[in-house]
């Protein structure tokens, strides 16, 4: 049986990627803004899969994150 994690209260630990924890901490990263953007590089890509929508570099992805976790806040 599949079991659901409740949303997390605090930011997880940035890690980098190839780190075993690494796929959980980025998960649990989407509910937080300055966590989440910490896990891309500088110049780094985002691409939302439902609208298609291309986000380049940290400044745009925290302008992407403010809009997208007033929809979704606890994603």
């Amino acid at each position: 049986m599949l079991k659901i994690k409740p949303a997390p209260t605090t930011p997880p630990a940035v890690v980098p990627y190839g780190h075993p924890d690494f796929f959980d901490a980025y998960g649990a990263a989407w509910g937080f803004k300055e966590t989440l953007i910490q896990f891309y590089a500088p110049d780094g890509q985002y691409t939302d899969k439902a609208s298609m929508v291309v986000i380049n570099g940290h400044a745009m992805l925290a302008r992407f994150m403010k809009v997208y976790l007033q929809f979704s806040p606890n994603c």
